[in-house]
């Protein structure tokens, strides 16, 4: 036997005893051998064990990444909660399911290329793939464990998570950096040259090869009397190329005046269904036009040109990343134009340079005197900077150092005096560079303060500093950049530890309530609050009152008694269907679960519960038991008429008597009728009342009556009010209600159930006639 004793020093200590007794002829024990071993050791093993498995088993329902294990062909032997939000099924439904089930089939090679590799090496391995029927992307990283260490068949470990956001993070970068090197490849084939009936030669093909069109065109826009948009250059995939003279109107052609209306590319995937082509319909046929994507091109906002891509073969689809992409080219080759009418503008004005040279003479005389200031302000200048703490730098527009403090050398990418005279180009990224030129030439342009933040990297170490550039002069700007590193790391860890909680309630549809046992405070999710109508703010989130004072009182009792069983350890799960009572004091169905965290001692500490809207699914099965109920009824109807069809009657009067005092049974009529119709007149020939005034073989005029549109139209007749007929209104057959005028609800007539009786012959059908007097029919 297994038992405790203490030691000398108060302790206790597992033992385990084992022993042999013996016993004399009167079946007497007489002597007791026995030997004790120390376990102490090996019982805090299996302590320690039950302990880890209970960690493990807390973290893997609780994660939002989904744990599961598989035999090495991929069959679910297990898998945490996680799995509903990332393939739509509860844990159980997936046990003895193969993982291939729900990997599309082009990843599934990828999925048994991977279980293969980790079966045969010792190491973890990781493999991404999506989800069949459904756009999202799952990362699992797995793990064999060997049969050495469970004692069984080897698994595998798999754990996985949702990494759909980055994948279309990544496809959108792909596709940001590939119309990047595009608008880079433009831009410098721009740069290039000198020439601009070159720039605008080399820009046209370009543009042409990388959208894959048939033919390019840049036109240049002529604000005359009338405009004009003559084609500067024309790039076509066949050696024809497109006639330069051709002439595009601008007057009466709806097409050309919206693309010079904005700079937003207009698209036209089929040029023969774009009505603001009609006018032009003509001249795209005889150019073979099919598809078309236009933009003008602007400098400071006004158009001074357009470039259009068209295609021959077939109508086209312009994606939204081609319609941006054309833009930005668009932004770059309206620059360009603006330039080469400045260059065209700067040859005619040589004539007046002799003119002007005077003046420029003046011009340097002034600048000389401005040099000589800025001499004297750079002076203070250095006394200033060798007292700051900051970064301070002197920028000219190219953004090349021309002062630089040598204070602080540790937070600059290279000493200050290496820096100078070199530009921002030499020391940064393209991109970076680019960022800083913008902002100097803003600083400059607006003539005020611009403040930024960057991050540079120096040796092993990420920076941040927060900069603020001013203008000092017409070609130069100050830079005082502060560090902010330790600021930024503390703004990260606050976001990535807030992102991780709010990704997780996100994640769940359900509401989230996370409540502090110890001080009866709780946290009440956006979710949990909209379930019940409330905003976020309208809530208080450390009142626990605020989820029990909201319980319907017929479940109070019972919410209660399953919460404090789960807490006490009396049940292993919390699962619970009640109503809570939601904004508009009406009681809603929810049901939660939940997971609570117990201290040592064994009190529960924290509670955290989902709690999802059920509502819709009470509803329904409200609605069934209300079915069903019909469904009797109707049955139990339709045994009342089989029994009138398989019954014998001695005459016809016998039958229809029957008929409707078994009509008004079913339908709760106090009165009914069967008559029959003769030449225009309406004959009772049987009669269902406790009306004394109503009788067989009374006659009533067609017309004074219902019965004319029953005989006319061969149908049943449903009157809400027979008050609402006219001709009823003073007709014997209404009178003997007086009193309950308003209160009749239907007044209904068949044809249909006499007809399959004895009456079928040539004269016209009887007539099955109920009424209803009661308020509630």
């Amino acid at each position: 036997m297994e038992y405790r004793v203490r030691c000398d020093d108060g302790s206790y200590k597992w033992v385990l005893g084992r022993g042999q007794a013996q016993w004399n002829a009167a079946g007497e024990p007489i002597r007791l051998v026995g030997s004790t071993k120390d376990i102490s050791e090996r019982k805090q093993t299996e302590q320690a064990l039950r302990d880890s498995e209970a960690r493990y088993r807390l973290m893997s329902e609780n994660s939002t990444d989904m744990i599961s294990r598989h035999t090495i062909d991929g069959v679910f032997l297990y898998a945490s909660p996680a799995c509903r939000s990332l393939f739509g099924h509860d844990p159980e439904l997936l046990i003895g399911r193969s993982l291939l089930e729900f990997v599309q089939p082009d990843d599934q090679g990828a999925i048994l290329r991977m279980l293969d590799l980790a079966g045969r090496r010792v190491g973890v391995h990781t493999q991404s793939y999506r989800v069949q029927n459904q756009p999202r992307w799952i990362e699992m990283s797995c793990r064999v464990v060997c049969s050495v260490e469970l004692g069984t068949d080897p698994e595998v470990v798999v754990v996985s998570r949702d990494i759909t956001e980055r994948k279309q993070a990544e496809a959108a970068l792909e596709r940001q950096l590939h119309h990047t090197l595009i608008l880079q490849q433009v831009t410098e084939a721009i740069r290039s040259h000198i020439d601009s009936e070159l720039i605008f030669e080399t820009a046209v093909v370009q543009v042409g090869k990388a959208f894959g069109a048939d033919a390019c065109m840049i036109k240049t826009y002529v604000a005359s009397v009338p405009p004009r948009i003559p084609v500067m250059a024309a790039y076509s995939i066949s050696d024809e190329m497109i006639d330069p003279d051709l002439d595009v109107p601008v007057i009466g052609n709806p097409h050309v005046q919206q693309v010079l209306a904005s700079d937003r590319a207009v698209a036209s995937p089929d040029v023969s269904a774009d009505p603001l082509l009609a006018p032009m319909r003509s001249i795209c046929q005889q150019l073979g036009i099919q598809s078309m994507l236009a933009v003008r091109t602007s400098y400071q906002g006004q158009p001074n040109g357009i470039i259009s891509i068209h295609q021959f073969d077939r109508p086209r689809d312009w994606t939204i990343d081609e319609i941006e992409l054309l833009e930005a080219i668009a932004a770059q080759v309206g620059i360009a134009i603006a330039q080469a009418r400045l260059l065209e503008q700067a040859h005619k004005q040589r004539e007046a340079l002799d003119y002007h040279n005077q003046l420029m003479r003046q011009e340097i005389r002034d600048r000389r005197l401005a040099e000589a200031a800025l001499q004297a302000s750079e002076a203070e200048l250095r006394a200033l900077f060798a007292a700051m703490t900051d970064l301070v730098m002197v920028v000219d527009r190219e953004g090349r150092y021309c002062k630089v403090t040598p204070l602080h050398s540790d937070r600059l990418v290279q000493p200050a005096h290496e820096l100078l005279g070199k530009t921002v180009y030499e020391v940064f990224p393209l991109e970076q560079a680019d960022i800083f030129v913008a902002i100097i030439h803003q600083t400059l342009t607006e003539r005020t303060t611009q403040e930024c933040e960057y991050s540079v990297t120096i040796g092993d170490r990420e920076l941040w500093f927060s900069a603020k550039s001013s203008p000092i002069a017409d070609d130069r700007i100050i830079w005082v950049a502060r560090d902010i590193t330790e600021r930024k790391q503390a703004e990260a860890e606050l976001r990535a530890s807030e992102e991780r909680w709010q990704l997780a309630i996100r994640g769940n549809n359900d509401g989230i309530a996370d409540i502090d046992l110890l001080h009866d405070r709780a946290f009440f999710s956006k979710r949990w609050k909209e379930i019940l109508g409330y905003g976020e703010d309208e809530i208080s989130d450390n009142n626990n009152d605020e989820w029990r004072s909201r319980i319907h009182p017929d479940d109070f009792d019972r919410v209660i008694a399953i919460n404090q069983a789960y807490l006490s350890r009396q049940t292993p799960l919390y699962h619970v269907e009640y109503r809570l009572r939601c904004r508009d004091d009406r009681y809603k169905w929810v049901v939660s679960r939940g997971q609570a965290q117990w201290n040592e001692s064994g009190l529960p500490v924290r509670f955290v519960v989902s709690t999802g809207d059920i509502s819709d699914r009470k509803q329904a099965e409200v609605d069934l038991l209300r079915t069903s109920a019909t469904l009797a009824e109707f049955s139990t109807n339709l045994k009342h008429l089989h029994r009138l069809n398989v019954t014998p009657f001695e005459s016809i009067e016998a039958l229809c008597d029957e008929y409707i005092k078994t009509g008004c049974e079913i339908l709760g009529f106090p009165t009914g009728a069967v008559g029959r119709v003769e030449a225009d007149s309406y004959v009772i020939r049987s009669i269902h009342t406790d009306i004394a005034s109503l009788a067989p073989q009374q006659r009533f005029r067609l017309d004074e009556v219902y019965c004319a549109e029953v005989v006319r139209d061969r149908r049943t007749v449903c009157y809400s009010h027979v008050g609402a007929i006219v001709a009823m209104q003073n007709h014997p057959l209404y009178l003997p209600w007086p009193s309950s005028r308003t209160l009749v609800r239907r007044f209904l007539s068949m044809t249909r159930c006499m007809e399959r009786c004895a009456f079928s012959h040539s004269s016209p059908a009887p007539i099955l006639s109920a009424t209803s007097a009661k308020s509630s029919n």
